[in-house]
């Protein structure tokens, strides 16, 4: 009875031995075919992610395309009113712009500028640049098509004050803006 004991443990041993191989070795198979499929999924996945980026990209490109065509046709309408090509230059400089304060401020920078090489030019800077915002200003008014009043003229030399000193602020600042300021380092009590 003692052989058939041994004989039966040999058994279970060389049984369990198997199976764990067997499992073991089965397990391993299949740890290797799900990372196999993770690296399918994965690729799969980013495939998805680049064809939504793809989508994204056409239908920005898209609204540029419309946009881009609407900018076209309204640059055609004004081929169409102007006529073939031709700009008008009724409308490159109009009273209605020179009554703003970009437009005046744009003028008189200009024509001060312009006079400067004249013999205006030896009058101040200050006083010619606000004679000429004064006379932009009001004659904004006149040919704008509001009646010129008494209040309306006053009105338009304050303002030419405020447009003849922007005006030479700009010029000051274009053409001295580009020199850079010395820089002066501070003083230290032990010098």
């Amino acid at each position: 009875m003692e052989s058939e004991i041994i004989v039966a443990a040999l058994a279970l041993a060389g049984s369990l031995c198997g199976t764990y191989c067997a499992n073991r070795r089965s397990s391993a198979l299949i740890a290797y075919r799900l990372e196999q499929l993770e690296q399918k999924v994965n690729k799969h996945n980013n495939l998805v992610e680049r064809t939504y980026a793809l989508e994204e990209s056409v239908a920005l490109m898209d609204e540029r395309v419309k946009v881009a065509n609407h900018r076209i046709a309204d640059l055609e309408k004004v081929h169409r009113r102007t006529g073939k090509g031709r700009m008008n230059m009724n409308e490159f400089v109009t009273w209605q712009s020179l009554g703003t304060y970009a437009g005046a401020v744009m003028m008189v920078t200009l024509i001060t500028q312009f006079l400067k090489q004249t013999p205006l030019g030896r009058m101040n800077v200050q006083l010619l640049s606000y004679g000429i915002a004064a006379a932009l200003l009001i004659g904004a008014e006149a040919f704008a098509g509001s009646a010129v009043t008494v209040q309306g003229v006053l009105l338009c030399l304050i303002n030419a004050v405020m447009v003849a000193l922007a005006a030479n602020g700009v010029y000051d600042a274009a053409s001295t803006g580009l020199q850079k300021a010395p820089v002066r380092g501070y003083l230290h009590e032990e010098e």
